[in-house]
């Protein structure tokens, strides 16, 4: 068992929750949660989509949700969310991150490539 999926059951065991497969008192048999509807505007599956859009992991996602792979694949399909439109600077998110970062981040690529440079024209690199 990985450490998060060990995190999680911790966290439910806590909290009274159940997975939807068994519990304590079931003696082995399946019993099934409630289902609720997905909600992409707010709460978990908000949260779910805004880190789906911004490229993170499903691994991430279930560290900041209590959500399964499964249950992340299914918001973010409905989201029309696609990771790796954001990973190729395809999204908007994508694109509007990528016009606010570049005040900041080339004068910072700029000093680090002139010290770099300077390394090496000096024989230490």
């Amino acid at each position: 068992m990985k450490s998060y999926q060990l995190k999680r059951k911790i966290s439910q065991a806590a909290n009274g929750q159940s997975n939807g497969r068994t519990n304590g008192h079931s003696n082995g048999r399946v019993v099934p949660t409630v289902a609720r509807r997905v909600n992409l505007i707010e709460g978990e599956d908000f949260r779910c989509a805004l880190l789906g859009s911004l490229g993170f992991s499903t691994r991430c996602i279930m560290e900041h949700t209590d959500l399964t792979p499964s249950q992340i694949g299914y918001r973010l399909r409905m989201g029309g969310i696609r990771r790796t439109d954001y990973r190729n600077g395809e999204s908007p998110v994508a694109t509007a991150l990528m016009k606010k970062a570049r005040t900041i981040t080339i004068p910072a690529v700029e000093k680090h490539l002139h010290h770099v440079m300077r390394q090496k024209a000096a024989g230490k690199g």
